[in-house]
């Protein structure tokens, strides 16, 4: 499978930033201490681009 194959299953662009940043608050909520943290979600990443780190 190729990074293209894979890129054509993911979902459209609204619904994988909203399950990106749902990914990121229920890390925040379940665990609040910022060092346990493995998904971060940034709005505000580079020029106006988001990205999830994870």
């Amino acid at each position: 499978m190729t990074a293209h194959d894979v890129a054509r299953l993911l979902p459209d662009v609204p619904v994988l930033r909203d399950l990106c940043r749902s990914m990121a608050v229920l890390e925040a909520i379940l665990s609040p201490e910022w060092e346990s943290h493995r998904h971060s979600f940034d709005t505000a990443w580079n020029s106006g681009d988001e990205v999830l780190s994870l």
